[in-house]
C-alpha cells in the first residue's frame, strides 16, 4: 500500500509504510511543511508500480481546527503503552472507547482493578476540560458524573489521563473533551467509557451444584451440546453454556452465553494469567521461574493442577493432568490447537469479523470440520458478530436467532430427523439496583434468562431471582461490594419446584448457609466455609460433614 499526499493536485510526499487496523494510516516524518491556505488531498494505491496497481479516488483532506489532533482509549494498566505507541494510537484514530474492569473472585477473595487511560494530542497550548456523563438505556444524562479536568492549562503535545475502576461508579459514560487553543479556536471530541465488574468465579472449584444452581452464590449454568462427531483424538464438538452471573455480558453467542471454542489467555494487572473458556479453561497461574531451555514457567494457584509454559517463540502451552496440550498463540493469546498424548489434533481457524476475531472453523487431522457463519449486529452501541449457523458432517445444520438486544431467543437443529429440535429462551431486564452506601448511585443488573423451553414437547425451565450483596476483600483489608442476582426458585415441567434461601453475605466473615426445599417440600441445609465449600449437609435422612484442605494440595 502506498499513500500519496497531494497539494493542489500535485504530489508532495509518498509513503509506502502504512499500518493497518480497522483501516490504514501513515506517519510522515519531520520536515514536511503544510501550508494553511493550500488545498491538500490523498490517494492510496495497492500494488503500486505494477501492472496490477489499483488506486482510490482522490480524497480531499479537511482542514481541522488544529487543537485536538486525536484521542485514544487505552484498555489496560496505565503505562502499558509507551508514549510512542500511544501517539500512534491517538493519531490513527484506532479507538476512542475505554473499558475499565474490576475483576472479582468472591470464593478466593481476590479483587484486581484493571485500569486504563484516555490520551489526546494538543496541537497548541490549550485550556482543557474533561467530563463524564452517565449513559442509561442509550440516553445521555445532562448531569455531570465526574470532572477529570476543569479548565486545565496544558501545553501542546501528548497528554495521558490515568483512570482506575475506583475513580467512577459502575456503568457506561460519555466522556467529553473540550479544548480552547491559545488563538481562541475551540474543539470538542467524545468517546465512551464503561466501568463494569468482571466476575471470574462462576462454577468455582469445590462448590456444590443442585439442579444446576450453585448453592454458594446462587448462580445457575445451563449447558447445551449443539453438535458432536465421534472419532479419535480431541472431540469435534460445539457446546454452549449460559451463566447467570454473566447474563448481561454481550458476546458472539448472545448475552450470557459462551462456548469452549472461545478459549484464550487473560492477563490481569495483578500478574495472574487465567485460561478463559476452552477445554483447558479455569486454571490461574503466576510467574515461577525460567527454565534451562528458555521457557517461562508459570505455577498454578491453589486448587489447579495443570501447568503453563511460555515458549521462546512467544506461544503458550498449557498441559492438563492427562497430558493434553492446549496451544495459545503469543500475539492474540487465543487457543489455536488441542493435541492429545497420541499426537491427534483439533485446530481452530479464526477470521476477523466486526473488529473481533471469531472461530469460523474447527478442523480435525482427518479433515472433518465444523464451519461457523456470523453476521455483524449493533447492540447497545457495540459492534458484535453473532453466530448464525453451524454446519458439519452428516448434514449437521444448526441455526441461531437473536433479538435486537443480542439475546439468543431460538436454536434450531436441522437434519436430525422428521422434526427439528427447537429450543427457545426468554429473558427479563432487571435494570439497575441502588448502591447501598450512596442511594444516588446505582449498579446495572441487566438481562437474565427466565425460561428455557423445548418448543416440541413444551417442557420448560423457569428461573426466579433476588438481588443480594456479596463482598470481596481488597489488599488493604477493605471490601469491594458486589450486587448480583441469586436464583431463588427453579421450576421444571414434570419435576416440580425447588426453592433456595440464602443466609449470610457471601465473602464476609460469618454464617454461610443455603436451605434448599425440594419439590416434596423437604429441606436440605448446606453450611459452607468462606471459599464456598460445603462443610455440613443436614437433610431429613441425617447429616454429613466434610473437612477441607483449603490449599487444595
Amino acid at each position: 500500500m502506498r499513500l500519496s499526499l497531494q497539494r493542489n493536485g500535485e504530489s508532495v510526499a509518498d509513503l509506502s509504510s502504512t499500518y493497518g487496523f480497522d483501516g490504514f494510516f501513515a506517519l510522515f516524518g519531520r520536515g514536511l511543511r503544510l501550508e494553511r491556505d493550500q488545498a491538500y488531498s490523498a490517494v492510496a494505491t495497492i500494488n503500486a508500480q505494477t501492472p496490477f496497481a489499483l488506486a482510490t479516488d482522490v480524497a480531499p483532506l479537511a482542514q481541522s481546527s488544529d487543537v485536538i489532533l486525536g484521542v485514544c482509549g487505552n484498555d489496560g494498566s496505565a503505562g502499558e503503552l509507551s508514549d510512542g505507541q500511544m501517539l500512534q494510537c491517538v493519531l490513527s484514530g484506532r479507538s476512542s472507547d475505554l473499558k475499565l474492569k474490576r475483576r472479582i473472585d468472591i470464593p478466593n477473595q481476590r479483587v484486581c482493578d484493571q485500569g486504563g487511560e484516555i490520551a489526546f494530542f494538543l496541537a497548541q497550548p490549550s485550556t482543557v476540560s474533561l467530563r463524564l456523563y452517565p449513559i442509561d438505556d442509550m440516553d445521555v444524562s445532562g448531569a455531570v458524573e465526574a470532572t477529570l479536568l476543569s479548565a486545565a492549562a496544558l501545553d501542546e503535545g501528548l497528554h495521558r489521563i490515568n483512570l482506575s475502576p475506583s475513580d467512577v461508579r459502575l456503568g457506561t459514560y460519555l466522556y467529553e473533551i473540550d479544548a480552547t487553543g491559545q488563538l481562541g479556536n475551540q474543539e470538542q471530541v467524545r468517546g465512551t467509557l464503561s466501568n463494569e465488574p468482571d466476575r471470574r468465579d462462576h462454577l468455582a472449584l469445590g462448590h456444590t451444584i443442585v439442579r444446576s444452581v450453585d448453592v454458594f452464590d446462587g448462580q445457575f449454568v445451563l449447558s447445551r451440546s449443539d453438535a458432536q462427531v465421534a472419532g479419535r483424538g480431541p472431540t469435534l464438538a460445539f457446546r454452549r453454556s449460559y451463566s447467570s452471573s454473566l447474563g448481561n455480558r454481550i458476546g458472539p453467542y448472545g448475552r450470557g452465553w459462551s462456548s469452549p471454542i472461545e478459549g484464550h489467555l487473560s492477563f490481569d494487572a495483578c500478574g495472574v494469567i487465567q485460561a478463559v473458556g476452552g477445554e483447558g479453561a479455569g486454571g490461574r497461574f503466576v510467574y515461577d521461574h525460567d527454565d534451562s531451555e528458555g521457557n517461562v514457567v508459570y505455577r498454578p494457584l491453589d486448587g489447579y493442577h495443570s501447568s503453563l509454559l511460555r515458549r521462546p517463540s512467544g506461544d503458550f502451552d498449557l498441559y492438563a493432568l492427562d497430558g493434553t496440550r492446549y496451544q495459545y498463540d503469543g500475539q492474540e493469546y487465543q487457543l489455536r490447537l488441542i493435541e492429545d498424548t497420541s499426537g491427534n489434533r483439533l485446530s481452530y481457524e479464526y477470521t476477523p469479523i466486526g473488529g473481533r476475531l471469531v472461530v469460523t472453523g474447527l478442523v480435525q487431522d482427518n479433515g472433518r470440520r465444523f464451519d461457523l457463519r456470523y453476521e455483524v449486529a449493533g447492540i447497545d452501541g457495540l459492534v458484535m458478530p453473532l453466530l448464525q449457523q453451524l454446519t458439519g458432517p452428516d448434514g449437521i445444520d444448526v441455526r441461531y436467532r437473536y433479538d435486537e438486544k443480542g439475546l439468543l431467543t431460538e436454536v434450531r437443529r436441522a437434519g436430525l430427523g422428521s422434526a427439528d429440535p427447537i429450543e427457545q429462551f426468554s429473558y427479563t431486564n432487571f435494570g439497575r439496583y441502588p448502591d447501598r452506601s450512596n442511594p444516588d448511585r446505582s449498579h446495572e443488573l441487566g438481562w437474565r434468562m427466565v425460561t428455557a423451553t423445548n418448543a416440541l414437547s413444551g417442557a420448560t425451565i423457569q428461573y426466579s431471582y433476588v438481588p443480594r450483596w456479596s463482598a470481596a476483600a481488597r489488599g488493604d483489608g477493605s471490601f469491594a461490594d458486589v450486587i448480583s442476582l441469586f436464583v431463588t426458585e427453579l421450576t421444571e415441567t414434570d419435576a416440580g419446584t425447588v426453592t433456595f434461601s440464602y443466609v449470610g453475605e457471601r465473602g464476609r466473615p460469618g454464617v454461610q448457609t443455603t436451605v434448599v426445599k425440594n419439590a416434596r417440600l423437604y429441606d436440605t441445609t448446606y453450611s459452607m466455609n468462606e471459599f464456598g465449600g460445603v462443610e455440613r449437609i443436614d437433610d431429613p435422612i441425617g447429616s454429613q460433614s466434610t473437612v477441607w484442605n483449603l490449599q487444595h494440595r
